[in-house]
């Protein structure tokens, strides 16, 4: 995994950490907003003060803005206004006036309301990318409330210092015990920096306290797979079957594992067993039969059992991708097979837009204009704009010499086209041929000046 993958990652957790521990806060504050919030002042100022709420409700943060400014004149230790204030200048972006409306809230606020303005605070830190200032209240806060150390890892990790991060996933893992994100940031803490052999001491220990859990089994053969332990792998894999034969994310890297391994009867063993098993996720399916493709192209003498493997996978029914790899599998040999493939997949994945363009391409190509019709027209009141559907509706109709129609469907998908010149002159190419199977010659030669 590269560092922007993990960036993109880290961004998502930070999203995650930050919402759920203070987006939340923010709007359970909006909830909360009362007169008892502003104690003692005037009707008047009640009035503005909820008239200062009303406009950032609609987006008018400068306007909302501008009441509170002139509500803190009259009555500057009112700390909910400065939070108030804070919330308008997130929204605008204006990050140091929101950070430093926060801080003085805190000033302001009672000794209970200050964890969470801490935590909104946090907020302004993500966006500003204040990464030192993140950690230190992070650390803050976890003193309160020991999940904030994730948080503390989180930004770490994000700075580059790995051992610092897994040293403090180690200490809230001692505190708080294991729990499912802490556990995905180590992992990803070990595969950005390519920690792989502290990652497979990591996990030995684990199996060794804990050898009834296949997750840390799992956990192991990623790490000796990254490490090209090919060998460790696959006893690992092992040992966990023993305590579990049919746990599908085992099945599923044996069957990589013996194919990287170029033991073929093994892999074909567990590649069956992968198939075949309703709790491997389609992704992984989709992994194992395009991982045991390429082997076939280096091995073609194995083409026969690729097939066997599939068509078993697809009468068990548990395989939705074993349809659709079948077909793309088939689509150079026999376009009729691929064709019934690609329909049994389009079956289990109604909506898959790519799968619906190619079963009406191979439909076209097969003369099938009247079934290529009905699935385009199924598509179109799913993508009603979508301008490739108009143009293989507009072959079918003239494939089958309703000329009229055909005409009217590409000067409908026109309309819906935009900065594709390639397939605009596909439009005018299939319209040409129209016309002059029409003997509408002026018509054919207008069109040929417009292709580019």
């Amino acid at each position: 995994m590269n560092m922007l993958k993990y960036s993109i990652y880290i961004l998502v957790c930070s999203c995650i950490y930050f919402s759920s521990f203070a987006q939340e806060e923010i709007d359970t504050l909006d909830d909360e907003v009362n007169v008892d919030d502003l104690g003692n002042v005037s009707d008047e100022f009640q009035e503005n003060f909820f008239k200062a709420i009303t406009q950032r409700a609609i987006y008018n943060h400068e306007r909302a803005n501008q009441l509170l400014r002139e509500l803190i004149a009259e009555k500057p230790d009112e700390g909910v206004l400065y939070v108030e204030q804070d919330k308008n200048y997130f929204a605008l972006e204006q990050y140091e006036q929101s950070e430093k409306a926060f801080l003085e809230a805190l000033t302001k606020l009672p000794e209970e309301a200050h964890f969470d303005t801490k935590v909104s605070l946090l907020l302004v830190y993500q966006a500003q990318q204040n990464y030192q200032k993140g950690l230190a209240l992070a650390n803050e806060l976890a003193k309160i409330q020991i999940s904030y150390l994730e948080v503390s890892a989180n930004i770490l990790s994000v700075q580059r210092q790995p051992k610092k991060a897994l040293d403090v996933l180690d200490d809230l893992e001692k505190k708080q015990g294991f729990t499912e994100t802490t556990e995905r940031l180590r992992e990803l803490i070990y595969l950005d920096y390519e920690l792989y052999k502290q990652a497979i001491s990591y996990y030995q220990s684990k199996v060794k306290t804990d050898p009834k859990n296949i997750l840390w089994y799992a956990k192991l053969m990623r790490f000796y797979s990254q490490n090209n332990q090919l060998k460790k792998t696959i006893e690992t894999g092992l040992e966990a079957l023993e305590i579990n034969p049919f746990q599908p994310d085992i099945l599923a890297m044996l069957s990589l594992a013996y194919l990287n391994e170029n033991n073929i009867e093994a892999a074909i063993t567990y590649v069956e067993k992968s198939l075949e098993h309703n709790e491997v996720n389609e992704r992984n399916k989709v992994l194992i039969i395009q991982s045991l493709k390429r082997f076939v192209d280096d091995n073609p003498e194995y083409q026969v059992e690729l097939i066997r493997i599939l068509d078993k996978a697809i009468e068990s029914g548990e395989s939705q991708a074993s349809n659709e790899e079948r077909g793309l599998f088939l689509l150079s040999q026999n376009k009729k097979k691929a064709l019934e493939s690609f329909l049994l997949a389009l079956k289990d994945q109604p909506g898959k837009l790519p799968l619906i363009k190619q079963v009406a391409s191979l439909q076209l190509e097969l003369g099938q204009y009247k079934q290529a019709i009905v699935v385009i027209n199924e598509a179109l009141e799913i993508y009603p704009m979508q301008s490739e559907l108009f143009l293989l509706k507009g072959k079918a109709e003239a494939g089958n010499q309703s000329y009229e129609k055909a005409i009217y469907t590409l000067e409908e998908g026109l309309e819906y086209l935009f900065d594709l010149p390639e397939l605009e002159n596909e439009f005018y190419k299939t319209l040409i041929k129209i016309y002059e199977a029409t003997g509408d010659d002026a018509k054919a030669k207008e069109y040929k000046k417009k292709v580019k």
